[in-house]
């Protein structure tokens, strides 16, 4: 049965996943789902607050897990001694700006203490959710199994706000354990959603070539695929080329990666499709979900307190790019306070549909992922030349800058670039990037992906 949007009473159209064999109706749904469809219909329930009462209930978990820290995590004893009476005085937003911001270098180099000495036997079972390490050294952050309740909830919201259909099939294409969902089968999950019966789920890794890619979703014909944005890019630049289809799609889904607007447009010109974004961290699981009528995310206001900070760490407004900090509410085994991920995001102006949660108009980055010129400026690149299928017809390209003044562009393409093609993609990489950059120009056969799945179109390695 197609889901509803979140705003139309959905708990009464879709009927929940039957735990008990040979019950039909009324459905009575196992614990786990029984907890999701709760906090379901308290996000509904969220909708219909104002921003200064949300951020009121956001503020009041906030205080509740900042007097936890202060008790049983000997970091915040030590870094927010001060801080900390302050805001038990006046727990108020301006007072919690004023807490100590927790950096990844914190995170990685004093991760024993940052746990608690007190977890609440009630959050459940500990697990260790740790990033790949793939652009630098990895952080590991214990979570107790009570998360992933919230977290559950935001992915079915997501789903039901825009129509996903979940009876259908899904394919997700990214990083595998090694040896499995290989290519040519792949390989099938039981379930993709929680709180209602659906479809079936199949799995390839993301070291499948693109070819087998494409003929692995002709064969499995799924409704939905999940990869990460540079994946879906090179899969529509493949069909493009050959002139063929996956007329099965009817949606995709990107995450981890930047989304850059030129991909959106690409994939929708071939796949006929939307392009449903989310962005989320291993350390604090979703952090804010596309709407479905507009392009820009919606915090996920339930599971996360979001800033976004100039350099002086003060609020941007709407419109200005910022360092994105956050708050991880629920998390009491290894509490996330202030935490700065390392990324950069550009807020919004509330969302014309309504709603009290905070929107962020895009995503963009890491630091390291800012085009540095000569001048001390720095910019978010964006190679349009490199898209233009009339100058080359380009599988898949890295641009990495080495130097203040020098450009190395990794590019793969099907067939070898001539001399003119070669002088249009170095004028037009000057163009984008707004300065004339020596551009070397090295044709490959293949860019490998970081070891999480990751691959990053722009890398300076410019000491910061």
């Amino acid at each position: 049965m197609p889901a509803a949007a979140l705003d139309t009473p959905v708990l009464d159209t879709n009927v929940p996943a039957c735990a008990i064999p040979g019950l039909a109706f009324p459905a009575i749904p196992g614990t786990t789902d029984a907890l999701v469809l709760s906090m379901l219909r308290e996000f509904a329930r969220d909708e219909r607050l104002q921003p200064s009462q949300l951020l009121a209930l956001q503020l009041q978990q906030v205080e509740a897990l900042v007097e936890h820290a202060m008790r049983t995590v000997p970091w915040y004893r030590r870094h927010y001694r001060q801080a900390a009476s302050r805001w038990k005085k006046a727990p108020a937003m301006e007072s919690f700006q004023r807490l100590p911001i927790l950096t990844r270098r914190s995170l990685q180099n004093a991760a024993r203490e940052l746990r608690s000495d007190a977890i609440p036997r009630e959050h459940g079972r500990l697990g260790v959710a740790a990033s790949s390490g793939s652009t630098g050294r990895p952080v590991q952050v214990l979570q107790p199994e009570l998360l992933a309740l919230p977290q559950k909830a935001h992915y079915l919201a997501q789903y039901l706000r825009h129509g996903i259909d979940l009876s259908a099939k899904v394919a997700a294409i990214r990083k595998q354990p090694p040896g499995y969902a290989t290519p040519p089968e792949g390989a099938r999950e039981a379930l993709w959603a929680a709180g209602y019966p659906c479809g079936p789920a199949v799995q390839l890794s993301i070291e499948a070539t693109v070819g087998e890619q494409i003929e692995w979703l002709a064969r499995e014909r799924p409704a939905y695929l999940l990869s990460y944005p540079s994946n879906l890019a090179a899969l529509a630049r493949r069909l493009r080329e050959t002139a063929t289809a996956i007329p099965s799609l009817r949606a995709l889904r990107s995450f981890a990666e930047v989304l850059d607007p030129s991909v959106r447009a690409l994939c929708g010109q071939v796949f006929g499709v939307a392009v449903i974004d989310e962005y989320s961290a291993v350390e604090t699981g979703p952090i804010a979900m596309q709407c479905a009528a507009h392009e820009h995310l919606h915090v996920c206001s339930e599971s996360v307190l979001v800033e976004v900070l100039d350099q002086r760490d003060r609020p941007c407004p709407p419109g200005a790019i910022g360092r994105v900090v956050v708050t991880v509410l629920h998390n009491f085994a290894m509490p996330l306070i202030r935490y700065e991920l390392g990324d950069y995001a550009q807020l919004d102006a509330p969302c014309p549909r309504g709603g009290p949660h905070a929107v962020l108009k895009r995503v963009l980055g890491r630091a390291r992922n800012m085009l540095r010129l000569p001048s001390g400026e720095t910019r978010w690149p964006l190679f349009r030349c490199l898209h233009d299928a009339e100058v080359v017809r380009v599988e898949q390209c890295q641009v990495i800058q080495r130097s203040l003044t020098d450009i190395l562009v990794l590019i793969v393409t099907s067939s070898p670039i001539g001399a003119s093609q070669r002088d249009a993609l170095v004028e037009g990489m000057q163009r984008d990037l707004g300065y004339a950059f020596d551009v070397e120009l090295r044709r490959v056969d293949a860019i490998e992906r970081a070891a999480g799945g990751k691959f990053e179109d722009f890398r300076c390695e410019l000491q910061a």
